[in-house]
């Protein structure tokens, strides 16, 4: 994962209860020398706040849904 340069979330709430990709990705977090861009695709505000806090980052590309998505990014 610290090769990555692009994280895409299509429709995942990121729920406070998902204790393994909570771990996840605060590992992945604290392994990063760089974050890679962020692309997440989901009406659910909510759901991009408590990805924002668990990266540890202030900015993500919004869509709010797989189609607006696709036509800007393909």
């Amino acid at each position: 994962m610290k090769d990555f340069s692009r994280i895409i979330c299509i429709g995942y709430s990121f729920s406070p209860l998902d204790f393994d990709m909570i771990s996840l990705m605060r590992r992945f977090r604290t392994r990063q020398t760089k974050m890679p861009e962020i692309d997440f695709v989901s009406p659910d505000l909510e759901a991009e706040e408590r990805l924002k806090l668990l990266l540890g980052v202030k900015k993500v590309r919004h869509f709010n849904d797989l189609s607006s998505y696709l036509r800007l990014t393909w």
